[in-house]
């Protein structure tokens, strides 16, 4: 199994000129409708830049822009992105009081969408899968799905990959096995091919806990096609560890070795100390193995 099981990382756009149905937003968006747009736009680049502080002022001035025209969904996807950038700051207080004012209803404010609420709960449970309260966080991935009765959110695939990984990091590889399938079965559908890839990735893991090294190898592979083509490094690493594991497991030390090097190779590029430390160990291991 990999075991460097990759971090959440959850950032929502802002799509003001592309929502459909929300009932809020004339077809020409009005002035603090683009406004509230381009705020998130630029909060979005500070975030990918590392810029937490900057990203965390421009997501509040969007979100007062929005509030200012009662934009339900700017509303939402502002707060979620507050929230997500406290939790980069590890300021998980304020991460989930920023949720809290989209959950809790109490009939006072302005009333959100399924996929609003869904995204909201889908993220209370990685801000407590971060926390290791894996019990709670399978409960907020249920209430995310709960949200997503009437068919109408846009992500249930991330929803069941998330509990799937909740579950790994739990040792209930069954209900793991379960829910990543469930999840490829939506990714696929759905034409999500981020999170198709993770949904691999996890059954991967899943199979190699259960001793399966050759499916999972094939299934880290699959996965690498789709991380590479869509550019996502940290998740190449990730693969390539996985199909080194499965191959060491099954004693091809040659093969083993190359894939380790590779990950090791993509590491270094990324500075990713500890999957470089990883890779290092296990070349070192496969090494040893092929001069026995």
């Amino acid at each position: 199994m990999n075991k460097r099981l990759l971090p959440f990382f959850c950032l929502f756009s802002l799509l003001v000129f592309s929502m459909q149905g929300c009932g809020t937003i004339p077809r020409r968006p009005s002035a603090a409708a683009r406004r509230a747009l381009d705020l998130n736009s630029k909060a979005e680049a500070a975030f990918r830049q590392g810029d937490y502080e900057v990203a965390l002022g421009l997501y509040n001035g969007a979100l007062k822009t929005s509030s200012g025209i009662e934009y339900s969904d700017g509303i939402a996807i502002n707060l979620l992105n507050m929230a997500a950038v406290y939790r980069r700051l590890g300021d998980r207080e304020n991460a989930q009081k920023c949720l809290d004012k989209i959950l809790i209803l109490d009939g006072r404010g302005v009333p959100f969408s399924a996929p609003n609420l869904s995204d909201a709960a889908f993220m209370k449970a990685i801000l407590f899968t971060d926390g290791g309260e894996y019990p709670t966080a399978i409960d907020w991935t249920d209430r995310a799905l709960g949200f997503c009765d009437s068919g109408s959110c846009r992500h249930e695939g991330k929803v069941y990959n998330l509990k799937a990984r909740i579950e790994l990091l739990g040792n209930d590889v069954s209900a793991a096995l379960r829910n990543a399938a469930l999840g490829l079965e939506l990714n696929r559908k759905s034409g999500d091919r981020q999170e198709k890839a993770n949904s691999l990735r996890l059954l991967a893991d899943a199979r190699a806990l259960d001793g399966e090294y050759q499916t999972a190898e094939g299934l880290y592979k699959a996965a690498l096609i789709i991380d590479k083509d869509l550019g996502q490094g940290l998740k190449i690493e990730a693969d390539l560890q996985g199909i080194g594991a499965a191959l060491l497991k099954q004693g091809k030390y040659t093969d083993a070795e190359n894939y380790y090097r590779r990950a090791l190779a993509v590491g270094r590029a990324l500075d990713d100390t500890k999957g470089v430390q990883a890779a290092k160990a296990m070349k070192r291991i496969c090494e040893i193995r092929v001069r026995k």
